[in-house]
C-alpha cells in the first residue's frame, strides 16, 4: 500500500511538472528569455553600409579604377540616351537643379548649399567622366551620391542629357 502511495505521489508530481511545461510551451504564460538577438547592435537599412571588398568588381562592371582618372563615356549621345537621360534628370535631379538645370528647383531655396548651375561654363567645361563621378559619388555636404539610385548606364545617360542643357540656353 505504501508503494502505491509513493507511486501515486511521483505520478502527481510528474503530471504537475508536465502541465507546467505545457503551459509555457503553448504560450499561455509568456516569459521573456534573454536571447542573443536582443543584446546585439541593430542597424537601420542602409545605415553605415559596408565598403566594397578589396579588388572586387560590381555586377555592372568596373566604373572607374581609383587613381586612374575619370572614366570615358561609353554611351553615345543619341536620341534614346538623351530621352532616358531627360526622364532620369526629371526624377532625380530636377527637384534641386530645376527644369532648365540652373539650380532653381522647387527645394533649392530651402537648401543651405545651393545646387550648381548645370548650364554654367564651369560645369559644362568638365569632362564626361568628371560629371559621371560627381553623380556617382556626390559632393560631401552639397549633393547626395546617386550610385544606388541609378545604374551605370543611367548615370551616363544623365551626363549626356546635362550636356544638352548648355545648348538649350
Amino acid at each position: 500500500m505504501r508503494l502505491l502511495r509513493q507511486l501515486f505521489g511521483v505520478f502527481v508530481v510528474l503530471g504537475f511538472l508536465f502541465g507546467v511545461i505545457l503551459i509555457f510551451s503553448y504560450d499561455i504564460i509568456k516569459i521573456d528569455w534573454v536571447s542573443f538577438m536582443e543584446i546585439q547592435p541593430s542597424h537601420r537599412p542602409m545605415e553605415d553600409p559596408l565598403p566594397a571588398p578589396e579588388r572586387s568588381i560590381p555586377v555592372e562592371g568596373p566604373v572607374s579604377i581609383p587613381g586612374m582618372g575619370a572614366p570615358e563615356n561609353p554611351v553615345e549621345a543619341d536620341d534614346a540616351s538623351l530621352t532616358r537621360g531627360k526622364e532620369l534628370f526629371v526624377i532625380n535631379c530636377q527637384m534641386c537643379h530645376g527644369q532648365t538645370g540652373e539650380g532653381t528647383g522647387p527645394i533649392a531655396p530651402f537648401l543651405a548649399n545651393k545646387p550648381a548651375n548645370l548650364t554654367s561654363d564651369v560645369v559644362q567645361s568638365k569632362s564626361d567622366g568628371s560629371m559621371f563621378l560627381t553623380i556617382t559619388n556626390g559632393i560631401t555636404g552639397k549633393m547626395p551620391p546617386l550610385n544606388e539610385n541609378l545604374t551605370v548606364l543611367e548615370r551616363w545617360d544623365v551626363v549626356n542629357f546635362v550636356r544638352t542643357l548648355k545648348a538649350s540656353e
